[in-house]
């Protein structure tokens, strides 16, 4: 998260809307990663970037100990273990991510956790 510019925007394939600033993208992965897989892992698989934007492809394990959601929508913990690619599309300036586009296989998270 100290990546991350105040005013950031994140950009999700689940949410029609982007999260806006820190605290929203901060709770965001709470709610969906570090509560839900306690034992989360990212690996980086390669970056790269021209001028202000960069791109980060990584692999995510773990296993789904925690809940995950929120509202009428929380997924009871399954303890089954996720192997998720995911990609980051992020614009810097001044040091800090101003805009991010994350990209992940959800049907291959849900299926996974036999969803």
């Amino acid at each position: 998260m100290e990546f991350y510019a105040e005013s950031a925007l994140h950009f999700q394939p689940n949410r029609p809307e982007p999260l806006r600033g820190y605290d929203a993208i901060r709770e965001d992965y709470l709610k969906s990663t570090f509560i839900p897989f306690p034992d989360v892992k990212i690996e980086k698989v390669r970056a790269f970037g021209k001028g202000n934007w960069i791109c980060i492809e990584m692999i995510m394990t773990g296993t789904h100990t925690g809940p995950l959601g929120e509202g009428d929508e929380v997924i009871p913990p399954t303890n089954k273990s996720i192997r998720v690619p995911i990609c980051i599309v992020a614009k810097v300036e001044d040091g800090k991510i101003t805009e991010s586009h994350e990209y992940n296989d959800q049907l291959g998270f849900l299926a996974q956790l036999g969803l």
